[in-house]
Formats: C-alpha cells, sequence, structure tokens
C-alpha cells in the first residue's frame, strides 16, 4: 500500500494514511485550540479539522473541541476511507502502476551509495537490485517509508483519521471521501520521474529520522501551529529542490480538488465534520485558502 512516510513530510503524511500504518505521541497534555475552522451558511455547518495520519496514545485523549465538533453534526468525510478499503481490489488495482515501461530503469539517477542503501529492500521484496530500479519509484518510496516507519513509537489505528471513522461508525454516521483510491495513486505516482527519483534520494538520507519528523509534526498539530507545520514541510525543498513536482501533486493540486468538493458540500447543505491532513490546511495554498476565494469565511475554533 501507499501510506508511509520519509522525511519530505508531504509524502510522509499521504504515505501514512494510505498504508494505515501510523502513530503518534506528545509529551506536552495541555489543550490548545484544535487545528480546526468552522463555516457557516444559511444552510451549512462544517467543520476543517486537520488530521495526523499517525500518533501514540500519548496524544490522547484529544482536545474536547474536535468531539464536540464532530458530535454536533450529522456526516464525516475523510480523505479516503482506509477501513472500508477491499485490499483484493486495492491490489488489483495498484498492480496496473507496478513497472516501468519495457527495459526502462532508473538506475541512472542514484549515487553508487544509494544504489547500495536499496539492496536491503530488493531483498525484502524477492528481487535483485536491477529489478527493483525497474519498479515504479513511488513503491520504492513505499517501502523506503515503511522501513522508516517501523522503527517509530507511532501507530496506524491511532490515527485521528481513523479514530473519527471508528466514532462515525459507532455512531451510524454517513463516511464520506473526498478521494478515491485512483485518485491517491494519480497524485504520488503522476509527478515526472525525476521528481519521485528525487524524493527516494532524500528518503535514504533520512532512514533515521522517521521517530523525529513525526514527533516534531504532531506536536505543531497539537498546538494548532499551521504556520510552523508548513515551514517544517518546507525544510525538505530547501534540502532537495527536485521534489517540488511531487510536492506540487502531493499537496497543492490535491488542497484545490478538496476545496472544490467541500464547496458542494457547502452548497448541498447540512452538517459536516470534514478531516484531511493537517498540512492540506497549512500554508498560502491551503485549503480554506482556496474556500475563501470562492466566498467562504473561516473561522479558527477556539479551545
Amino acid at each position: 500500500m501507499i501510506q508511509h512516510f520519509i522525511r519530505f513530510k508531504t509524502a510522509l503524511i499521504f504515505l501514512l494514511f494510505f498504508q494505515a500504518s501510523y502513530s503518534y505521541s506528545s509529551a506536552n497534555q495541555t489543550f490548545k485550540a484544535p487545528f480546526m475552522w468552522q463555516i457557516k451558511t444559511d444552510k451549512t455547518q462544517l467543520y476543517l479539522a486537520g488530521s495526523i495520519h499517525a500518533l501514540n496514545s500519548d496524544f490522547y485523549p484529544l482536545a474536547p473541541a474536535y468531539l464536540n465538533a464532530f458530535d454536533s453534526v450529522d456526516q464525516l468525510a475523510v480523505e479516503f476511507n482506509i477501513l472500508e478499503l477491499n485490499p483484493a481490489k486495492a491490489q488489483e488495482q495498484i498492480s496496473q502502476y507496478t513497472w516501468l515501461n519495457h527495459d526502462e530503469s532508473i538506475a541512472s539517477a542514484f549515487s553508487q551509495k544509494e544504489i547500495e542503501q536499496l539492496k536491503p529492500f530488493a531483498v525484502q521484496k524477492g528481487m535483485d537490485i536491477d529489478t527493483l530500479l525497474r519498479l515504479r519509484p513511488w513503491l520504492i518510496i513505499e517501502a523506503l517509508s515503511s522501513f522508516q516507519f517501523s522503527q517509530t513509537d507511532f501507530q496506524a489505528d491511532l490515527g485521528v483519521d481513523q479514530f473519527f471513522i471508528k466514532r462515525a461508525n459507532q455512531q451510524g454516521k454517513n463516511v464520506l471521501e473526498l478521494e478515491t483510491l485512483q485518485e491517491q495513486i494519480n497524485a504520488i505516482n503522476g509527478a515526472e520521474l525525476s521528481a519521485q527519483t528525487a524524493a527516494i534520494s532524500l528518503a535514504l538520507s533520512q532512514l533515521d529520522k522517521g521517530q523525529e519528523q513525526l514527533m516534531q509534526m504532531a506536536n505543531y498539530w497539537q498546538s494548532a501551529d499551521a504556520k510552523g507545520l508548513y515551514e517544517y514541510s518546507q525544510l525538505d525543498l530547501i534540502e532537495q529542490p527536485n521534489i517540488a513536482p511531487l510536492m506540487s501533486h502531493l499537496l497543492y493540486k490535491r488542497n484545490q480538488i478538496m476545496a472544490e468538493r467541500i464547496h458542494g458540500y457547502l452548497e448541498q447543505g447540512g452538517s459536516y465534520f470534514v478531516m484531511v491532513g493537517a498540512l492540506h490546511l497549512s500554508g498560502p495554498q491551503s485549503v480554506q485558502t482556496h474556500l475563501e476565494k470562492m466566498g467562504y469565511q473561516t473561522i479558527k475554533v477556539a479551545p
């Protein structure tokens, strides 16, 4: 599956959710303003909340504002409902995006040191290094981020998305999806190969940073510090500028599409708790920025 993490934090957050193997932890249980905004119209009540797709038990219980907002609405919307994923159908769909074109390889994109670093991952997949380097890069990113995640104390089933999906199921609330599996695959597979191989190089340089990175992101989330989270995510662009097209696919383009679909909820009417990765609600191209350009007023929710 796709959802793992590397210090390329946009890919990390995205891959964590797709893989559904994440967790979070925090040393500070002081409740602060939630990572959440509210939009009200004559016919719609909508909360737009940021998620960390992986947490540990130290981050629970969640701030009461999240629970109060969720319990007050009729429907939950998430990026993708991982609990409803059909593994067989998903594997069939993903298998269409496994290999590069005939005889194509990404070996020339890497140094000899990086090739050596990749060899254990080839062994894990039951193939030699030459075969591994004929995989589409996003699958190699998945393998690296899966390894990185395994070195942390974070757990996927403690992610905020899953917490609210389970709560919705318990309360009999409808769960909507902002994206399809195909769209999630396209988001990471669609960027040019040079951007994807640059992300692999970045991941290889940061394999031992997983715990530190997830903790930092989770702390920004718990502090409702959207500016800090965005600036932290930009450090990867400074370190590896060639990942910019992948960042655009994973974050900015998806932000606009999410905003358009949330606009549909607002036009339809009703009450919604919409939860997306916190990075989607950070920075100058955030989901709420797109919604504000459509004429909606977004109000930060207080504790």
